[in-house]
C-alpha cells in the first residue's frame, strides 16, 4: 500500500461522491446530497456569468458565483444571485449557504440578506474566509 499525491480526475471525484455519499446514507439513512448544479447568464452564446450550487440536508449550498472580469458591474451578480434565491424558494429550501474569502463576496451576499455565522481568520496575506447564511422566508 502506497500514498501519493496525483491530479484529481472527474472520475476521482465521483469515486470519492460516492464513498462519502454511501458513509452519509449509511449514518442517516438518506441520501440528500443533490447533483451540482449550474445557473449561466449568457447573452449571444457568449457566458458572462456563472452560479453552481448543490444540496445538502435540505440546505443549499452556493458553491461558486463569477462573472466574467470585462461584465462585473453591469448587474450580472445580482441577476444571478435573484435568480437563485427564486429557484430556492421554488423548490422550497428555507436555507442558503455559502462561503467566501474576504476579498471576494461577503458584502455583495449581505445585500441579499445573507448574515455571517462565522469568520475563520489566519489565512495568508491577512484574509479570512467568512461563513455565511441567508434564511429564506417560509
Amino acid at each position: 500500500m502506497k500514498i501519493f499525491e496525483k491530479p484529481l480526475s472527474p472520475e476521482d471525484k465521483q469515486t470519492i461522491h460516492a464513498i462519502f455519499e454511501n458513509h452519509a446514507f449509511c449514518k442517516v439513512n438518506a441520501h440528500e446530497m443533490g447533483k451540482e448544479r449550474l445557473l449561466v447568464l449568457e447573452e449571444a452564446e457568449t457566458v458572462h456569468g456563472y452560479l453552481t450550487f448543490r444540496s445538502f440536508w435540505g440546505v443549499l449550498h452556493l458553491k461558486n458565483l463569477a462573472v466574467h472580469e470585462s461584465h462585473r458591474g453591469k448587474g450580472i451578480g445580482h441577476a444571478l444571485m435573484t435568480s437563485f434565491i427564486t429557484l430556492a424558494k421554488q423548490e422550497g429550501f428555507s436555507k442558503i449557504q455559502v462561503e467566501t474569502f474576504s476579498f471576494q463576496a461577503p458584502d455583495f451576499y449581505k445585500k441579499f440578506g445573507f448574515e455571517t455565522d462565522f469568520i475563520r481568520q489566519g489565512y495568508s496575506h491577512g484574509l479570512s474566509f467568512h461563513y455565511m447564511t441567508l434564511t429564506l422566508p417560509k
